[in-house]
């Protein structure tokens, strides 16, 4: 069991109001479980913290398999989300992830949601030069961030033995020549100017700097 909602906020509260501008508070960490599957209980204690404090940001660190918990988590005063993927392309995504009760369709529904309600949203990208700027995947993400529009990419070295990695993905992914992750990057933001490119959560303060 988790902590109460009473001791989230006791932690949550002097640190918003002590730490200054770009304070955040963060749901899960990637190596923690899944934090929507306590989504009520995290919006109990979003609700109980923005009755003592406006400042800061309230944040989530998701895989995306729950994109019916985004209106509700808002409204109780979630300020953003970042879902991680490691592609935007289902085969090589659930080839690496091998989710269980979800798939691609909900984490990108997820973002699609996330935006919808008003959330500030990131896509935490597991690079793996090779296979990240490789032309199919390249399309892919370039597509998906134009159509669904997150504010940010953050970039995060995928720290897997390469050989495991390439072995887990479909055979049509370990022959194509990619692109460069910085040509790859540079396409993301010229389909999409407004979008950050980063390897950190961003505060609402900086949202639109």
């Amino acid at each position: 069991e988790g902590p109460s909602v009473d001791e989230c906020v006791r932690m949550a509260v002097p640190h918003l109001e002590r730490a200054g501008a770009g304070a955040i508070v963060s749901f899960g960490q990637g190596c923690e479980g899944e934090p929507t599957l306590r989504a009520e209980a995290m919006a109990d204690v979003c609700r109980a913290v923005r009755k003592k404090t406006k400042k800061g940001t309230l944040h989530v660190n998701t895989n995306g398999s729950r994109p019916d918990v985004w209106e509700p988590l808002k409204a109780a005063g979630l300020d953003s989300c970042r879902v991680s993927l490691n592609a935007a392309e289902k085969s090589v995504y659930e080839s690496y992830y091998r989710p269980t009760g979800y798939g691609w369709e909900q984490v990108a529904e997820t973002v699609r949601e996330a935006k919808r309600v008003g959330l500030f949203v990131s896509l935490n990208l597991l690079v793996f030069p090779g296979v990240s700027d490789s032309p199919a995947q390249a399309t892919a993400l370039i597509d998906f961030v134009a159509e669904t529009r997150p504010d940010c990419l953050q970039t995060r070295n995928l720290c897997i033995d390469p050989a495991a990695y390439l072995g887990c993905l479909p055979e049509s992914e370990r022959h194509e020549e990619p692109m460069g992750m910085t040509n790859l990057l540079g396409e993301l933001v010229r389909a999409n100017p407004r979008l950050k490119i980063g390897n950190y959560n961003v505060p609402r303060e900086q949202w639109k700097k």
